[in-house]
């Protein structure tokens, strides 16, 4: 678990300290109501490996909270609104996975900076002796994504911006390892037709295709070279910032 002494203070920081000293009962009551379902859904979520814990826990928040629009609730940015109501914004997001991703035994702490236009905040998780970015804020904007989770550098600054001095070093390129979705990338157009060839021939139902910055192909070409390959019906989402595409093949999507 991450040390309360590097951690700004919120909602979530608080309840874990008095988890860590024994002082629960003297938090007010939202807080307390709030640690009773972190507790039952982190307890629900711990896996043998970390980094399938801290996925559990993603899809968990994922699924239990949507996206506060309007501030209509100042519990809104905080983990109170993302675990009770199941409504937060950005920081209620990485405040609720901070607050659980700690009670289910991992390293997680807040990371505050900038993401598309104005101010963001997200997570970083440490397995296997690095740090990992976890966005759910913005992998809950599409509720099949996952795009944002376990990232390394080289991902998170396409679109990300934090000062770097304030936080710890990220792992330098994402793995494919722990990715929950076989992904390929694409140096070259031609390359695409042979990776879903090869997809397919595997059974796989979802595929990321992530075009490299020496590829010089669009997403229409890249959709040109699905629709050359896949037999069966088809659809895809474009992720401009990452240069990703996910493909679901198969006559069921």
């Amino acid at each position: 678990m991450v040390s309360m002494d590097h951690m700004e203070y919120t909602a979530g920081t608080e309840i874990l300290r008095a988890r860590r000293t024994g002082t629960e009962e003297a938090l007010p009551e939202r807080m307390m109501k709030t640690l009773e379902v972190a507790e039952r859904a982190a307890e629900a979520c711990k896996r043998e490996k970390d980094v399938e814990t801290a996925r559990a826990l993603h899809d968990w928040l994922c699924g239990h909270t949507d996206y506060a629009v309007t501030e209509d609730s100042d519990e809104d940015d905080c983990c109170i609104g993302a675990l009770l109501t199941g409504q937060a914004n950005c920081d209620g997001y990485a405040d609720a996975f901070c607050l659980l991703g700690n009670l289910a035994g991992l390293e997680v702490m807040c990371q505050e900076g900038t993401a598309g236009d104005g101010n963001h905040m997200w997570n970083l998780f440490r397995t296997e002796g690095t740090w990992r970015m976890i966005d759910a804020t913005w992998d809950d904007q599409e509720r099949t994504l996952d795009l944002w989770f376990n990232t390394g550098y080289d991902r998170a600054v396409r679109d990300h911006a934090w000062a770097e001095e304030m936080g710890p070093e990220l792992m330098a390129e994402t793995s494919a390892r722990d990715r929950t979705v076989p992904e390929y990338r694409i140096r070259d157009m031609g390359d695409a037709g042979e990776y879903l060839g090869e997809a397919l021939r595997a059974g796989e139902k979802t595929v990321d295709l992530y075009l490299t910055d020496d590829c010089h192909g669009s997403q229409e070409e890249l959709k040109a070279e699905i629709e050359k390959t896949a037999a069966a019906p088809w659809s895809c989402l474009w992720t401009e910032s990452l240069r990703c595409m996910r493909v679901w093949l198969g006559p069921d999507i």
